[in-house]
C-alpha cells in the first residue's frame, strides 16, 4: 500500500549471548555480571555496560569445547531476517550502533518524511518523537523483555514504552494498526497498553504498590556499596544493614544487604540495601545514621557508598 512500517525491539546486537554446547556455560564479561552480546557488524562480542570487546572465540574458555552456539534476537539479526523475507523493501535500522554519526537522527527523520524508508526498525530511539502520517503499522517484538527486570517499576516501564511506540501509528488520516508479540498477553500492563487504558493500568499498579509498600505510598532509598574487593564490600554492606536495624527507627524497613541485580559492574562488586519508609522524615533519619556509620568506619577508598533517594532504577 506504499505506507511505512515501524518495528520495535528493545535489544541491540545480533545474538543476545553465546554459549558452549558441551558445558552449557555462556560467555560473560570479565568485568560485569552480564553475558557478552554478539554483533555481526564488526564481528565481535561485546559488553553493553563497559564496552569490553573480544573477537568471536573458536573454543569455550571454560571446558575448551569446540561447539559454541549463539541464541537470542537483537536488532541486527532482525534486520537480517527482514531483508531475507522482504528483499524488495527499503529497510533501515536505528539503534546506538547505527546512529553514532553526527545528525544521524535528523537524516533518518528526513528520509522517513520523504518516504525513502519502507520499514524502520530499532530500539527505544524510535519509540517516541516520530510524527509521520504514513506510518500505519507498528510491530513490537518481545514486548515483555522489561517485565522480567528485578524492579518494582517493570510493569510501569513496559506500559510506558508500549504506549509510546504504539502512538507512532495512525497519526494521520490513514489510521494505523499495532501488533504486539509477547509471551504474557494477559499481563495487565500489556493489556492496558494495547487498549490505551491508563486508568485501568493505574488501578492495578497502584493497588500492587500500596499492598507492598512501594512508592508513591512510601519513600525509597537505595544504598549501594561497591568496590573491587568482593569480601570487603559484602562485609561492610552487611554491617551497615545491621547497624540500621539496630537503630530501631520506627516504621523503617531495611531490606538487604544482598547482591545487586547487576552484582558486578565495570570491575566493581556491588551490594545493595533498600530502605523503605512511610515519609521523608523517617528516611532522612535513616540516611543520617548510614552516613555517620560510614564516616566512622573510614573504609578503604576501594569501597564506596552511593545513596540514591527516590531511585529511578533498582538495577
Amino acid at each position: 500500500q506504499k505506507q511505512q512500517v515501524l518495528l520495535f525491539l528493545n535489544r541491540r546486537g545480533h545474538y543476545s549471548f553465546a554459549f558452549c554446547r558441551e558445558c552449557g556455560d555462556s560467555l560473560k564479561c570479565p568485568r560485569c555480571s552480564v553475558s557478552l552480546t554478539y554483533h555481526s557488524q564488526g564481528e565481535k562480542l561485546c559488553c553493553h555496560y563497559c564496552n569490553y570487546t573480544i573477537a568471536p572465540l573458536s573454543e569455550c574458555p571454560q571446558c575448551k569445547g569446540a561447539i559454541l552456539s549463539y541464541a537470542g534476537l537483537g536488532t541486527q539479526r532482525l534486520e537480517q531476517e527482514l531483508k531475507r523475507h522482504f528483499p524488495q523493501a527499503r529497510i533501515t535500522r536505528m539503534d546506538r550502533d547505527s546512529s553514532r554519526r553526527k545528525r544521524a537522527h535528523w537524516h533518518l527523520f528526513e528520509a522517513l518524511q520523504d518516504k525513502q524508508i519502507d520499514i524502520l526498525l530499532g530500539t527505544q530511539m524510535i519509540a517516541k518523537g516520530l510524527d509521520l502520517p504514513n506510518i500505519t503499522l507498528v510491530g513490537v517484538i518481545a514486548a515483555d523483555l522489561i517485565l522480567n527486570f528485578p524492579d518494582f517499576r517493570a510493569g510501569e516501564r513496559t506500559f510506558q514504552l508500549l504506549t509510546q511506540v504504539a502512538g507512532r501509528a495512525g497519526r494521520g488520516e490513514l489510521g494505523g494498526q499495532v501488533m504486539v508479540q509477547t509471551f504474557l498477553p494477559e499481563h495487565y500492563s500489556i493489556q492496558a497498553a494495547c487498549k490505551h487504558d491508563y486508568a485501568a493500568f493505574y488501578r492495578r499498579e497502584s493497588a500492587y504498590r500500596r499492598e507492598l509498600g512501594y512508592p508513591p505510598f512510601s519513600r525509597l532509598a537505595v544504598l549501594l556499596v561497591r568496590g573491587k574487593n568482593r569480601r570487603l564490600s559484602a562485609s561492610l554492606a552487611g554491617e551497615l544493614a545491621r547497624r540500621l536495624r539496630m537503630a530501631q527507627i520506627r516504621r523503617l524497613a531495611v531490606l538487604g544487604a544482598t547482591q545487586a541485580p547487576l552484582s558486578r559492574l565495570r570491575g566493581e562488586y556491588r551490594q545493595q540495601i533498600l530502605l523503605k519508609a512511610p515519609g521523608p522524615g523517617i528516611l532522612a533519619a535513616a540516611l543520617s545514621r548510614a552516613r555517620e556509620y560510614w564516616r566512622q568506619q573510614h573504609p578503604s577508598r576501594q569501597v564506596r557508598l552511593d545513596i540514591d533517594v527516590d531511585a529511578v532504577s533498582l538495577l
